[in-house]
């Protein structure tokens, strides 16, 4: 005797084979309803008690198994080794490489510690902060001098506080950001720049039927920011000034001056960039990057220092900093793709960058000893960079 389960299970699969006898009634409705039936079916279904087991086809206990096999990974000496483009933390990163500016050759080099690569897709950082970088620093040499560095301390992601799409492929999301310590130098135009507890919002735009573009949108701003000069020609100090300085002091101004600093009242730092082909997962792939960025900063001079005895301090009260740059990327080799069996390796791309920043601040700064020298500086900087990059 047949299962009554079965037996209804029976009645409703002969009487959906008749609706799909005649083609022309199929439509989207009838495909869902038969989707629905069979889906009902095989959740009423039931082992009939005079059943036998049929040799012929899988046990059931032999079918999971063997599905558990297909679908769990396999063991690592046996699995092979992922691309090391493609992983999601790069324990540090070296570029090293030519570099032109302002007509002499020079050396560019990076390192970068425990890097996220894109902790915005293919993942939900709505739950999980994570950190881009641990320490960044990238340099420029001549001879054996360092005339040119830029460094970072502690770069986060946080949560997100606004996301738009599925969690795995976000559309669009909007989170804050911060980074510790920002600080530059610049020996050619004479100044460095310091900004300590920055903080922000970054939004990024992930189209969802091409996910290999990426916009991204972010402002910024610091507790905490300063400006300096590295080095001061004294013979350029007016002797405006050091009547000035001699007539607010009472005595001749003793050291050198010029390398006094200002500190900003407020900045602003806005940044726009485009990724084209995001990822670079195997040798051969090519990643495009365009971007710009602006930074207003206001001057004050509230401590005590000597340049706010200045007489061309009216003469000062802003300086911006803004600039575009193209960046080229292409991967070259995976060591870990043609050695299955290493456990360690490295990544090596091959990158081109062209930047044109413009920056008033060493002129501003020099405006408070000697204005008409201030005009004088060449504000505008021009830097074409190749270097391989290893990504270990």
């Amino acid at each position: 005797k047949r299962e009554p389960a079965n037996a209804r299970v029976i009645l409703k699969l002969q009487s959906l084979n008749e609706e799909l006898q005649n083609p022309e009634v199929l439509d989207q409705k009838l495909l869902s309803y038969t989707r629905n039936i069979l889906l009902i079916s095989s959740m009423q279904i039931v082992k009939e008690k005079t059943a036998k087991t049929i040799l012929s086809f899988p046990q059931p206990e032999k079918l999971q198994s063997e599905q558990t096999q297909v679908f769990s990974p396999t063991p690592q000496d046996e699995s092979p080794k992922q691309s090391k483009f493609n992983k999601k933390l790069s324990f540090l990163k070296i570029a090293l490489g030519p570099e032109e500016i302002k007509g002499d050759i020079g050396l560019h080099g990076s390192f970068e510690f425990f890097t996220v690569n894109d902790p915005y897709r293919g993942t939900d950082p709505r739950f999980n902060p994570t950190f881009n970088n641990i320490f960044k620093i990238e340099g420029d040499l001549k001879g054996q001098e360092m005339y040119r560095w830029k460094g970072e301390l502690l770069t986060l992601a946080l949560p997100w506080w606004f996301a738009i799409g599925d969690k795995n492929y976000p559309l669009a999301c909007i989170n804050p950001t911060g980074t510790l310590i920002k600080e530059e130098r610049d020996t050619i135009r004479n100044f460095g720049d310091q900004r300590v507890l920055n903080y922000g919002l970054t939004c990024r735009f992930l189209p969802e039927h091409a996910k290999n573009i990426r916009l991204e949108a972010s402002a910024s701003t610091s507790a905490y920011t300063a400006g300096y000069m590295i080095q001061g020609d004294e013979s350029l100090i007016t002797q405006e000034w050091k009547d000035y300085y001699l007539a607010q002091k009472g005595a001749p101004p003793k050291g050198n001056l010029m390398k006094n600093g200002a500190d900003f009242d407020d900045s602003i730092s806005l940044e726009a960039k485009c990724q084209i082909k995001g990822d670079i997962n195997q040798p051969g792939d090519l990643m495009f990057e365009c971007g710009g960025f602006y930074t207003k900063r206001k001057l004050q001079f509230d401590h005590d220092n000597n340049i706010q005895i200045s007489p061309y301090r009216d003469q000062v009260d802003s300086a911006t900093q803004s600039g575009l740059y193209l960046t080229l990327q292409m991967g070259l080799s995976d060591r870990e793709s043609r050695h299955k069996k290493e456990t360690e390796g490295w990544a090596t791309s091959l990158v081109g960058t062209f930047q044109i920043e413009n920056d008033e601040l060493p002129s501003e700064l020099m405006t408070l000893f000697n204005p008409q020298e201030a005009k004088k500086m060449d504000e505008r900087q021009a830097t074409l960079s190749l270097y391989l990059k290893f990504d270990f």
